[in-house]
Protein backbone atom coordinates (compact mmCIF):
# COMPACT_ATOMS: atom_id res chain seq x y z
CA UNK A 1 0.00 0.00 0.00
CA UNK A 2 1.41 3.51 -1.07
CA UNK A 3 2.28 6.00 1.21
CA UNK A 4 -0.93 7.93 0.17
CA UNK A 5 -3.42 5.22 0.53
CA UNK A 6 -2.28 4.65 4.34
CA UNK A 7 -2.47 8.53 4.60
CA UNK A 8 -6.12 8.45 3.28
CA UNK A 9 -7.18 5.67 4.73
CA UNK A 10 -5.97 6.71 7.66
CA UNK A 11 -7.77 10.22 7.61
CA UNK A 12 -11.13 8.47 6.83
CA UNK A 13 -11.22 5.95 9.36
CA UNK A 14 -10.49 9.25 12.05
CA UNK A 15 -13.58 10.82 10.36
CA UNK A 16 -15.40 7.57 10.93
CA UNK A 17 -14.16 7.30 14.43
CA UNK A 18 -15.48 10.83 15.11
CA UNK A 19 -18.82 10.22 13.52
CA UNK A 20 -19.49 7.47 15.23
CA UNK A 21 -18.34 8.66 18.82
CA UNK A 22 -20.67 12.01 18.00
CA UNK A 23 -23.28 9.63 17.14
CA UNK A 24 -22.58 7.32 20.48
CA UNK A 25 -22.85 10.50 22.51
CA UNK A 26 -26.09 12.22 21.17
CA UNK A 27 -28.90 12.29 23.45
CA UNK A 28 -31.44 9.38 22.63
CA UNK A 29 -34.57 10.78 20.80
CA UNK A 30 -38.23 10.34 22.72
CA UNK A 31 -41.24 9.87 21.00
CA UNK A 32 -43.95 12.15 21.28
CA UNK A 33 -46.11 12.23 24.04
CA UNK A 34 -50.13 10.17 22.93
CA UNK A 35 -52.74 11.77 23.39
CA UNK A 36 -56.11 10.15 24.00
CA UNK A 37 -58.81 9.80 21.26
CA UNK A 38 -60.68 13.20 21.70
CA UNK A 39 -58.42 16.01 22.62
CA UNK A 40 -58.91 20.34 22.39
CA UNK A 41 -56.85 21.79 20.19
CA UNK A 42 -56.90 25.74 19.96
CA UNK A 43 -56.09 27.05 16.19
CA UNK A 44 -57.24 30.99 16.97
CA UNK A 45 -59.70 30.57 13.76
CA UNK A 46 -57.13 28.78 11.26
CA UNK A 47 -57.77 25.31 9.55
CA UNK A 48 -55.99 22.66 11.45
CA UNK A 49 -54.16 20.07 9.12
CA UNK A 50 -53.64 16.47 10.61
CA UNK A 51 -50.63 15.02 8.66
CA UNK A 52 -49.54 11.47 8.31
CA UNK A 53 -46.23 12.49 9.96
CA UNK A 54 -44.14 14.56 11.15
CA UNK A 55 -43.56 18.17 9.06
CA UNK A 56 -45.29 19.55 6.27
CA UNK A 57 -43.46 17.16 3.74
CA UNK A 58 -46.29 14.28 4.58
CA UNK A 59 -50.40 13.93 3.30
CA UNK A 60 -52.61 15.64 5.18
CA UNK A 61 -55.69 13.47 5.97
Amino acid sequence: MTTVRRAARAALLTVLATAAALVAAAPAAHAAETVGARATVATDGTPLNIRTGPGTGTAVV
